[in-house]
């Protein structure tokens, strides 16, 4: 379980890793942290600090926007993958694998085997997870937005 955690994390800022980056994890942690504060002390008036540095709220919308589109994603991929995988830790681990680039899964898509007995649909729905997960989430929504598109 402890592995398929960490299979989400770990990229560092600047990184060509996929998944979600420490600092955000960093951020997000803070910024739950604040919003606890927030809840008991009322009056408090707190910003979310990185070091020394205060990050502004629209950073921390966006980091936030970013993990929940993240888990939206990943969720979503999952329920289309359940139509063609089975077993749950092979399912689970796929997608995670596609979704945060960080090689072979567990299971049916361990160190041993590969995804080559995946059906096709499947493969294409986790060859779109891999270009989420490699040119990051924002950078795909955006350039399939209409409203990027300009005419």
């Amino acid at each position: 379980m402890l592995l398929v955690i960490l299979m989400f994390f770990g990229g560092c800022a600047g990184s060509t890793a996929g998944g979600i980056k420490m600092i955000r994890i960093q951020v997000i942690s803070k910024a739950v942290l604040r919003e606890i504060q927030r809840i008991m002390h009322p009056k408090i008036i707190k910003s979310v600090k990185v070091g020394n540095v205060a990050i502004e709220e629209k950073q921390v919308a966006n980091i936030i926007g970013f993990f929940l589109l993240f888990m939206l994603s990943y969720i979503t991929i999952t329920f289309l993958m359940s139509f063609f995988l089975e077993d749950f830790t092979t399912l689970v681990t796929a997608v995670t694998a596609c979704l945060s680039n960080i090689g072979p899964g567990l299971a049916g898509v361990g160190a041993t085997e590969n995804f080559s007995w995946i059906p096709l649909p499947g493969k294409w729905i986790l060859s779109v997870a891999m270009l989420l997960g490699r040119l990051e989430l924002y950078t795909v929504f955006v350039a399939l937005s209409f409203l990027s598109w300009k005419r």
